[in-house]
């Protein structure tokens, strides 16, 4: 059952009440940002002041990560054993200004990278400043944007061939679930330069997409993000069609997931599981599978889960979708 707006945690509510990331408008000027990056000989004037504009808004952050494999400054990022380029932008209402995640939910008050986990934790200000600059950058410089990932997916092919022709993947949703993979321009991009994109996604729209072309909308193989105002018709479909549908488990401790769960059922279905924790590369998944991710921060610990997360974003071992393996807890 989709939950009404007052129903939502209060960071949902306030994400929601911020301005729409996307806009026509937007996607237009990204687009033709892409265009431009991909065919202008030079530097036109033009693209020299819009990207000076950008540069100013970023304040020294650079606008997307260009990483060697497991050399990422994301943790998870860095579990990559390919090139991988990113963007990372602030999560929930952190940007204070546009809301880049439409179907937020319960997590957007326990997001791994939102200021009460991870490295956001120990300096929220600069960690998150830098988030909110890049997801402000991207929405209000889109031109400028465009031009950039085209220069960046560049640099992650000059990488890769410097490393003997080394597999390249993309991330653009980093704590962000903005609809890149229905941006043509930015599909052929990828598809130009051989990198295989993937998104964890929680918009019904984007898994739609995706289920026409077996867990792919393009060039991005797209992982829908289980949560408590998931549909489980759609996860069950999904699965069945080669998608994959990424779930978090509570109270688990730091057990690995899949030490503790066998297999999780959506619908009358039974689906095998893999570790998401081992690697953030999604394209590495086969067909058909739940990606398990360990519940952290809030959600590790099982005392103190309910109280955590009472809306039940993570899957407790409990549930009856979830078939369990014997297990010690680590604590």
């Amino acid at each position: 059952m989709k939950l009404s707006l007052p129903q939502l945690p209060t960071v949902a509510r306030a994400a929601l009440a911020l301005e729409p990331f996307e806009t026509p408008q937007w996607r237009e000027d990204f687009a033709r940002g892409i265009r431009a990056g991909m065919t202008a000989t030079g530097n036109p004037r033009y693209l020299r002041r819009a990207l000076a504009r950008m540069r100013d808004a970023l304040q020294g952050t650079d606008l997307f990560e260009v990483a060697a494999p497991n050399a990422s400054g994301n943790t998870k990022l860095a579990k990559n054993a390919s090139v991988t380029v990113s963007f990372t932008g602030a999560s929930g209402a952190d940007s204070a200004k546009y809301n880049p995640c439409p179907a937020i939910g319960a997590c957007g008050g326990m997001c791994v990278l939102g200021p009460t986990c991870g490295r956001a934790r120990m300096n929220p200000e600069a960690i998150i400043g830098a988030r909110a600059r890049r997801l402000i950058a991207m929405r209000e410089h889109p031109v400028a944007a465009g031009v950039e990932i085209v220069r960046a997916c560049a640099r992650a092919a000059r990488l890769a061939g410097a490393l003997g022709g080394a597999r390249i993947v993309a991330r653009w949703n980093v704590a962000t679930d903005i609809a890149f993979e229905g941006i043509a321009e930015l599909q052929s991009l990828q598809r130009a330069y051989g990198i295989e994109a993937y998104a964890y996604s929680k918009r019904p729209a984007a898994v739609r997409l995706a289920m026409k072309g077996g867990g792919y909308a393009g060039s991005t193989r797209i992982v829908f993000s289980w949560s408590e105002r998931a549909s489980e018709e759609l996860a069950s479909a999904y699965l069945a069609e080669g998608g994959t549908v990424a779930a978090v488990v509570g109270g688990i401790g730091r057990a690995e997931p899949t030490d503790v769960v066998e297999s999780i059922r959506f619908g009358e279905t039974w689906f095998p599981v893999v570790n998401g924790d081992e690697t953030d590369d999604r394209t590495l998944d086969p067909a058909g599978c739940v990606v398990l991710l360990r519940g952290k921060g809030p959600l590790a610990n099982p005392a103190t889960l309910d109280v955590n997360d009472p809306r039940g974003f993570a899957l407790r071992l409990t549930d009856e979708r979830v078939r369990r393996k014997s297990y010690e807890m680590v604590t």
